[in-house]
């Protein structure tokens, strides 16, 4: 498999290609009155992410409650993701995906630690990559990658470790057809990873990224893996004030896992690559009665709301 150097430019969007994220962050307030700005995170710092915070961040335990509620203002001032102001940064995505032991063995044992094999889309504060790190990988196998560059500042605030942590993040749209830092790593990742990332397109933008993975994958062998907010009835969902400013059309396509399967049989037939495709529900209670407990302004939360796994295998 090819490989990428140990240090990946950070380049800054270009101003001829922006993005509708970009156009909608100039135009969304940052608000702490919008519905999903939460007084308290309540049960989102998990046990294992305070571990992160302790062992890893080596924040004191009695600093954890403000050191969360200023990185959380801080990433606010980012762009006002639900996913920010409902705290749902603190509960760690990857480490919880049913093949996570299996993922972690493939990185620890892999031969070269300075190549880097594992790209995190939608990375945010790259609390997922933290983890990896604590469990055992070197930061060399990992990238993190957002639209937004200042994320990277405020995740090295909330980890406490520029110093060890530097040069593992790429600020890039991975729709962009310009090239880049990002274009330039195609067919290089053994491991492509994101949870709570492609819930947020319709289904057109779905494919779209689903396409660019299997683009950005190394080919046979190689996972494409993560979660995403699901439900159990398929369905488009249209985005409604103050989730976008008036006058804006967007929706998201929510997914059931039955749906997640013709998603994929769609980017077979566009890309002709073989996969094999695993998807599952998480047992348990679902994401919206949690949320809803909690007084979030929740952008999808009903009663059929689940948390979709998945796992892509490349053959």
């Amino acid at each position: 498999m090819a490989s990428t150097s140990a240090s990946v430019p950070n380049p800054q969007p270009s101003s001829k290609e922006e993005s509708s994220i970009h156009k909608l962050a100039k135009i969304i307030p940052r608000s702490k009155d919008l519905p999903w700005y939460q007084a308290s995170y309540g049960s989102r710092l998990t046990p294992e992410t305070r571990i992160l915070l302790e062992h890893y961040a080596h924040v004191p335990p009695s600093e954890i409650e403000a050191h969360i509620y200023k990185i959380r203002d801080a990433a606010w001032t980012v762009f006002p993701f639900p996913c920010i102001g409902e705290f749902w940064f603190l509960t760690l995505g990857l480490s919880a995906h049913p093949r996570y032991n299996d993922l972690l063995a493939r990185v620890k044992s892999a031969s070269d630690k300075t190549r880097p094999l594992l790209i995190d889309l939608g990375t945010c504060l790259g609390q997922d990559l933290r983890k990896l790190v604590y469990d055992g990988a070197a930061p060399t196998q990992l990238l993190g990658v957002d639209v937004f560059p200042d994320f990277e500042a405020v995740g090295h605030d909330f980890f406490r470790d520029a110093d060890r942590f530097a040069g593992r993040f790429v600020a890039a749209d991975i729709f962009s057809t310009a090239d880049s830092a990002l274009a330039r790593t195609k067919g290089t990742w053994d491991v492509v990873a994101s949870c709570m990332f492609l819930h947020s397109f319709d289904w057109a933008g779905q494919v779209a990224a689903c396409k660019k993975m299997v683009e950005l994958a190394a080919g046979p062998g190689s996972w494409i893996m993560g979660g995403m907010t699901a439900n159990v009835h398929a369905r488009e969902q249209v985005l409604k004030p103050p989730f976008v400013p008036e006058g804006v059309k967007r929706s998201v396509f929510m997914h059931s896992k039955e749906s997640f399967g013709r998603l994929w049989d769609e980017v077979k037939k566009d890309t002709r690559v073989e996969v094999k495709v695993w998807a599952e529900y998480e047992e348990g209670e679902s994401e919206s009665k949690e949320a809803n407990e909690q007084g979030a302004g929740n952008l999808f939360g009903n009663s059929e709301q689940k948390l979709l796994w998945y796992m892509i295998e490349m053959l």
